[in-house]
């Protein structure tokens, strides 16, 4: 037994399977029951199916005796082990499927442990456990998984007991028959099921007889033991809690047993009953699952399906039907399910899947479709039922057909092998009931019959050549039966004909082009006597629509056509049928141009078309429902109005007749309710009271991502990570490259009901402008490459009713580009780019500066050299003014020393007469020859022509004297040596000297000369 969540979380509504138990009584109830059926031939990996579980994400998956199937509501995908893949499935058998708190999917192998698919990478584990030396889980057999309110997890296996783990997959306890202490000793060491209770006790199904109880508020073990001697026997055991709090326990041979909580005992049991069939089914129980409403589903090993509603002890039994191909197809069951849309699933022995919808298509499935085709029934063109019930099917090549509609299923029989009937009568293409159980039958081109049930042919009437009071064509297409028992005939090739009680010539009516009161045409598809007003009303193939008004002499017609100027007028010429609802609106289905409502007050019509919500243009046939739904067939199904609210609701087509079309003007409402539709392919039951419209918006659901056509898992593949976690995770990103070519997202929806007829619709953001729209079996966007750049895939689904969800599946995906367009490479060049040019600018102006400082140093050069020019010329005009200077001190000085030398010959001269004044200019002229001022004058004057020379020779040479300082002057001046002598008022040798002395203390060479040496310094 598997769960996939909390039992109280199983079905929070079995409105529509209450209603199927509900509604009709008896035998009509199990008829409306029907299952689809998923097998090998769908995909599924093995016909044996052991567990089933619905994920956090809505999809289904299925344990079998061969692999592990994922079903997304159109295909499998099925796990098996691979030698090759560590994080492949551990073992191929598969017992036990229970979906944890955090997503992660566990099962149970047999002869092979445990293995569990972690959520968030994708892979399975084939043993997460801390080490254990308990059992040898490489070959234990786990035949039951259960995870309770304290998050803890117990295994059920066998011949091992129950092992429990925490949170941290650490053994916190094992219960088994030689464990201990005592409180940990189970009954049995085959465990098949576990049950928490509203206390917290856990209630461990086992083997053998007895149930076993553990209590953690007390840390005790108990065996709760029943009075009958079965004692609850039997080698599996399933549990689940009802909505009256007490626990069921289904025992595989015992039966099943109600147990009171609060008292802990044993309050009822229940058997097959063989005496009247009634109760359980078969004693072999292999699973249970409660309804929101109390009402208990019991799985059996041999005996099928048990529905048991414990308030009124009523019991209903679904099991395989040979005739019945929408019956369960195998009666060994072994796992219950309902999904989070209320849909039961059913594992099976042989059988594969068995799925009962909670929203499913209306037809009464119970039919012996191949018995029907040996009788010959093939397309049924018209239909009617008598006074006693019975319903009467024409039909195109296989005659007249009975229906005893109260049989279970219906009885079909065919007239013309059972009674005395024209040999050749095989195109019946309308019929009428008469009061007294006759029927008027219309023939192609054998014109129209009197029948009598048992008797046969009573009357015929054909058209006869020249005879205008006969029927006008033999062609005879529909009839309707006044209340006088007067009959109007429809005929296609000669208008309309009517036959008066109790006589045998007939009334014609049929096109004249001179004449305004006839009717529009000879190609009659159908009649229709208005119930309200005394009107005949009258369609044709290609000509519109007409109306006898029969209470007046002459009868007055109108005529009605399409005017395409007219919105208000007939939408098409082209008619198929018409019919007339209850409040007494008249309809019309046109052939390209939808339905029309007859609008009498003003005489127009109001159109109805594909896009007021019709699936097609082309209207076959109209019925009204009990409850006052049209019922429209149409080009492309079946639809349901609603003439209140304007909407309408898709139906489809009846499963098993495939390549069908519903005939024009053939559909009847039963005196039941029940709706009886005649096709192409033979007839459809419809129970109108079992229509839901699906308004749950279907939920998307990405099932795989690929590269391509290689699947991408979770994590590290080839080197890179392109998925980062599982693709339905808000918080998931997928990257790739720009290089990467075969880019697909698949996806589904977890809606089942009519998966063939979901829609999708996606749009990548950031590459797509618009959705794009793709039916099921699209179930993926593709994209040849992307460029580089970020985007938000985003995928909506509508289900079969036309409901989309309004918060689209989204996930992120992130393209590498070019590194040429990445930003940092953009950055990089712009930075490269803005440097170059920079650079160039700096550049260009350094060039510029260059040029300009060329230009400023030519200038300045030239300025120099003026200034040099200037400088050299004012030297040398302060040297030669100091040359002057000093040549002209020298020469005043010589003077003044001749001056000097004659006044001290007259102060010496004995014969000159001796004065005081004369000494006093003697002294004048020696202070004049010695004034210091002069050479000051001469220093300054001799530093602005040289400049730093005096300064670089004290630096050189600091120990010379000024006299010494003052001949490097005169020399650096270029004075020669007589010429310094008259400066300095010495001799021509005492310069001589003095050169020589001052060379030797200027430390130069013999060789080297002072006259080079200063001019150089």
């Amino acid at each position: 037994m598997t769960r996939s969540r909390p039992t109280s979380l199983y079905l929070p509504s079995l409105f529509s399977l209450l209603i199927l138990c509900g509604h009709v009584a008896g035998q009509r109830n199990a008829s409306t029951f029907s299952f689809d059926h998923l097998t090998v031939d769908d995909g599924l990996s093995y016909t044996t199916v052991h567990a089933l579980l619905e994920d956090q994400l809505g999809m289904i998956w299925a344990g079998t005796r061969f692999g592990l199937n994922r079903f997304d509501g159109y295909e499998f995908k099925v796990f098996l082990p691979d030698p090759k893949n560590p994080y492949a499935i551990k073992s191929q058998s598969i017992l036990t499927l229970w979906n944890d708190e955090a997503g992660n999917i566990w099962i149970g192998h047999l002869n092979g442990g445990v293995s569990v698919l972690e959520r968030t990478t994708g892979r399975f584990l084939r043993f997460p456990f801390k080490e254990d030396n308990t059992v040898d889980w490489n070959t234990i057999t786990v035949r039951s998984i259960f995870q309770d309110s304290r998050g803890n997890l117990w295994l059920g296996t066998y011949n091992a007991g129950t092992i429990v783990f925490d949170r941290e997959y650490k053994k916190i306890a094992h219960f088994c028959t030689t464990c201990a202490p005592d409180n940990r000793r189970l009954n049995n060491d085959f465990v098949f099921d576990f049950q928490e209770d509203p206390s917290g006790r856990i209630w461990i199904g086992t083997a053998g007889k007895g149930i076993s109880l553990f209590d953690w508020s007390t840390d005790s073990l108990h065996t709760i033991h029943s009075d009958d001697g079965n004692d609850m026997d039997g080698f599996a055991k399933s549990l689940c809690l009802g909505t009256n709090g007490n626990l069921w326990v289904g025992t595989e041979g015992s039966g099943l047993y109600e147990i009171d909580l609060q008292q802990l005992k044993v309050i009822d049991r229940f058997l097959p009953n063989p005496q009247t069939g009634a109760g359980l089914s078969n004693r072999r129980i292999t699973d249970l699952v409660p309804d929101a409403h109390g009402k208990l589903w019991i799985a059996t090993d041999g005996g099928g399906l048990n529905y048991f509603d414990p308030s009124t002890d009523e019991w209903k039994h679904y099991g395989y039907q040979p005739a019945f191909l929408n019956s369960l197809n195998s009666d060994a069951l072994y796992d219950l399910m309902f999904d989070s849309s209320n849909n039961l699933w059913i594992g099976t022995f042989n059988g594969g899947i068995n799925l009962h919808k909670t929203i499913f298509p209306p037809f009464v499935m119970d039919r012996q479709y191949a018995l029907e085709r040996l009788e010959g029934l093939r397309s049924v063109l018209c239909l009617d039922q008598d006074k006693d019930g019975n319903v009467w099917l024409g039909t195109d090549g296989g005659g007249l057909f009975q229906l005893d509609v109260r049989k279970n299923p219906v009885r079909l029989v065919s007239i013309e092998k059972s009674a005395n009937h024209p040999p050749g009568l095989n195109v019946i293409t309308s019929l009428v009931s008469l009061p007294d159980g006759n029927l008027w039958l219309g023939t192609f081109a054998r014109g129209l019959y009197l029948y009598k049930p048992g008797a046969g042919i009573v009357k015929q009437f054909q058209n006869i050549a020249g005879d205008l009071t006969s029927l006008s064509h033999n062609n005879v297409w529909d009839l309707e039966l006044a209340p006088d028992g007067g009959l109007w005939i429809g005929t296609l090739g000669a208008g309309v004909s009517y036959l008066k009680p109790g006589q045998n010539t007939f009334m014609r009516f049929q096109p004249d082009p001179n004449n305004k009161n006839s009717i529009s045409g000879t190609q009659v598809i159908d009649i229709l006597l208005d119930k309200t007003r005394p009107w005949l009303w009258i369609a044709t193939e290609n000509n519109g629509l007409s109306r006898i008004d029969h209470s007046t002499t002459p009868f007055h017609i109108t005529q009605y056509h399409h005017n395409a100027h007219d919105t208000l007028s007939l939408s098409s010429e082209k008619i198929r049928c018409l019919y007339q609802d209850d409040e007494g609106t008249i309809w019309i289905g046109t052939e390209n141009a939808g339905l029309n409502a007859y609008q009498p007050a003003n005489e127009t019509f109001h159109a109805y078309s594909v896009e007021d919500g019709l699936p097609s243009n082309m209207i076959n046939s109209i019925v009204q429902g009990p409850q006052g739904y049209l019922w429209i067939t149409t080009q492309a199904g079946i639809v349901r109005w609603n003439k209140k609210e304007g909407r309408f609701i898709k139906v489809g087509s009846e499963p098993f007749l495939e390549n069908n079309q519903y005939n024009p003007g053939a559909a009847l409402r039963l005196n039941d309710g029940r709706l009886i539709l005649g096709s192409t392919n033979g007839y459809s039951f419809i129970l109108p009271d079992q229509v839901r419209e699906n308004t749950s918006a279907p939920k998307v659901v990405f099932t795989e991502f690929s590269l391509s056509n290689q699947s991408i898992p979770i994590g590290l593949f080839e080197g890179r990570t392109i998925l980062s976690g599982p693709l339905n995770d808000s918080t998931t990103i997928v990257r790739f490259s720009y290089l990467d070519k075969g880019i697909q997202f698949s996806f589904t929806t977890t809606d089942y009901s009519q998966p063939d007829k979901n829609q999708f619709a996606y749009r990548l953001m950031g590459f797509d402008t618009t959705w794009r729209f793709v039916g099921p079996k699209q179930r993926f966007a593709n994209y040849s490459s992307l460029p580089g750049g970020e985007y938000i895939l985003e995928v909506k689904a509508s289900n079969s009713d036309g409901a989309w969800n309004t918060a689209p599946r989204t996930l992120k995906i992130i393209v590498s580009p070019p590194f040429w367009t990445t930003w940092w490479f953009i950055l990089a060049t712009i930075g490269a780019g803005v440097i170059v040019v920079l650079g160039m600018i700096q550049f260009l102006l350094n060039r510029q500066k260059l040029r300009f400082r060329q230009h400023a140093m030519a200038a300045e050069q030239e300025i120099l050299r003026l200034q040099n020019e200037n400088l050299e010329k004012d030297i040398l005009n302060k040297q030669a003014q100091l040359s002057a200077s000093v040549l002209q001190s020298a020469h005043k000085n010589q003077f003044l020393e001749d001056l000097k030398g004659e006044i001290r010959k007259i102060e010496t001269d004995e014969h000159q007469p001796k004065s005081r004044e004369l000494h006093r200019l003697t002294r004048s002229i020696e202070n004049e020859l010695t004034q210091k001022n002069y050479w000051d004058e001469f220093q300054l004057t001799f530093n602005q022509v040289h400049q730093d020379f005096v300064h670089k020779l004290h630096l050189r040479h600091p120990h010379i004297s000024a006299t010494e300082s003052r001949l490097c002057c005169f020399i650096r001046m270029g004075f020669s040596n007589t010429e310094i002598a008259a400066i300095l008022n010495i001799t021509v040798n005492g310069v001589e000297q003095s050169k020589y002395r001052l060379k030797k203390k200027l430390e130069l060479e013999k060789d080297g000369s002072l006259n080079e040496y200063i001019g150089e310094l």
